[in-house]
């Protein structure tokens, strides 16, 4: 969607087909070890150098960073900017670009995220997505689509509630009134997590990024990850918590992969508590 929204016409022309043919993926550079939530605070640094950038920092918790062709790097490109918000630019980085060190690490969730190292990385102006310190403009509409994304993750959860609701049935809980309450509600709140995702999806074709309605997708969508996943232990106990190679394991040994993941979803993309004040401020216009 950035690049849709924000791409030169070379950059659409080289890299959307790509993208929809599979031949082009992207990681984002955006979190640093001093700058999650606080995205402002980063302090990976461009500096203008003829008609290049030459650019040193350091991007972690970087998701599929091992195989991704291209990044999209958020970079501090004024550091005399009035706020640290005027002073970011967004690149379109090239992932086999000489001076990049990627370092993978395994998550909880058993996929690896990665520590990318960038060290007097050379790219031309013409890399830029968007206009010259007017990144975080960019970011909006990317990190909006990011978190459609996460919140689209209530797909992934009906599906986990419809194995949860097998094996209450195998397990002869479905005439149990507790279990039958917490899966009914879990049903309702499934529903109500898909519709918030397609509504954000649906206004994404707007001229303004859907910021408010991407937060309340991703912030419900990933609590209710979590409410699930204890639905599933109190009403199953600790083998919930078995992987899928187990005997007799309930749910094909899916809650433990969602518990991980679940961790995860609440902090990625912006934290919950982030996500909030976006609510609150911009949605329900309240104070800071």
């Amino acid at each position: 969607p950035a690049l849709i929204a924000h791409g030169s016409p070379m950059q659409q022309g080289t890299l959307l087909a790509g993208i929809r043919a599979g031949t082009v993926s992207a990681c984002l550079g955006y979190s640093e070890p001093e700058a999650g939530s606080d995205l402002a605070s980063l302090r990976t640094r461009a500096v203008a150098d003829g008609a290049d950038f030459i650019i040193n920092g350091q991007k972690l918790w970087t998701t599929d960073g091992h195989r991704a062709t291209h990044m999209i790097l958020a970079a501090r490109t004024d550091p005399q900017a009035a706020t640290p918000h005027q002073g970011i630019s967004l690149f379109i980085l090239p992932m086999d670009t000489p001076g990049i060190t990627v370092q993978p690490m395994m998550a909880m969730y058993g996929h690896p995220f990665c520590s990318i190292f960038l060290d007097d990385v050379r790219l031309p102006a013409s890399a830029l997505l968007g206009p010259l310190h007017g990144g975080w403009a960019v970011l909006a509409t990317a990190l909006a689509a990011e978190r459609i994304i996460m919140g689209a993750f209530a797909t992934q959860l009906r599906d986990q509630l419809r194995r949860l609701v097998a094996a209450a049935r195998r397990d002869g809980l479905a005439g149990d009134a507790v279990a039958r309450d917490r899966l009914g509600g879990l049903a309702a709140e499934v529903e109500a997590a898909r519709l918030l995702s397609a509504r954000a999806i649906a206004l994404s074709s707007e001229t303004r990024p859907p910021l408010v309605e991407s937060a309340m997708a991703k912030v419900f969508a990933s609590e209710l990850a979590q409410r699930l996943t204890e639905t599933a232990i109190d009403l199953f106990g600790l083998a919930a918590t078995l992987e899928d190679d187990a005997a007799d394991v309930p749910a094909d040994g899916q809650v433990d992969q969602l518990l991980r993941k679940s961790i995860m979803m609440v902090v990625g993309g912006g934290t919950n508590e982030i996500q909030r004040s976006v609510i609150a401020q911009r949605g329900l216009d309240l104070p800071r």
